[in-house]
C-alpha cells in the first residue's frame, strides 16, 4: 500500500511539472497605457495644402504578447473625427527610448502608434490617402 501511495505521489508531481510550465507560459500578461491626443497635426508631403488643425481626444493601448488592442477617440479642431477600437494590432521591435510601437492597416493607410519613455505618443498614418487628401504621412500627437 505504501508503494502505491509513493508511486501515485510521484505521478502527481510529474503531472504538475508538465502542466505548470505550459499554464504559466500561456498566461501572457496584459499592460494598458492611456493618454490624450493634444497638439498640432503634422502633415508631410501632401498633394494639397491642408488647413492647420489641432487634435484632442483620448487613446488607450493594451499590449499582450505580440499583439495589441488600441482604442481611439480623435477630435480635429474640436469636431469628432474618428472613434474606434482596433483589436488586432501587431507589436514592432523598439529601441531603448520607446515603451511600445504597434501597427496595423486602416482605410487611410498603415497606422503606427508609438509611445516614448518620456510619455510622448504619436499616431502616424503613412502613406495617408483618405477623403481626397494624399500625404506621405499624417501624425496626430499625444501623451500619457
Amino acid at each position: 500500500m505504501r508503494t502505491i501511495r509513493m508511486l501515485s505521489s510521484a505521478l502527481l508531481v510529474g503531472a504538475m511539472a508538465l502542466v505548470a510550465p505550459g499554464g504559466a507560459a500561456s498566461a501572457a500578461t496584459e499592460t494598458t497605457y492611456v493618454g490624450v491626443f493634444a497638439g498640432r497635426i503634422i502633415y508631410e508631403g501632401c498633394t494639397t495644402t491642408p488647413h492647420r488643425a489641432t487634435t484632442t481626444g483620448t487613446w488607450s493601448m493594451t499590449l499582450r504578447g505580440t499583439s495589441a488592442k488600441g482604442s481611439f477617440d480623435i477630435l480635429v479642431n474640436g469636431t469628432p473625427h474618428v472613434a474606434y477600437t482596433f483589436p488586432a494590432m501587431k507589436q514592432a521591435p523598439v529601441g531603448p527610448n520607446y515603451t511600445f510601437s504597434v501597427y496595423g492597416a486602416t482605410q487611410a493607410g498603415l497606422l503606427t502608434v508609438s509611445l516614448k519613455v518620456d510619455g510622448n505618443m504619436t499616431y502616424t498614418i503613412a502613406p495617408y490617402n483618405y477623403d481626397g487628401l494624399e500625404c506621405t504621412s499624417v501624425t496626430y500627437p499625444g501623451h500619457t
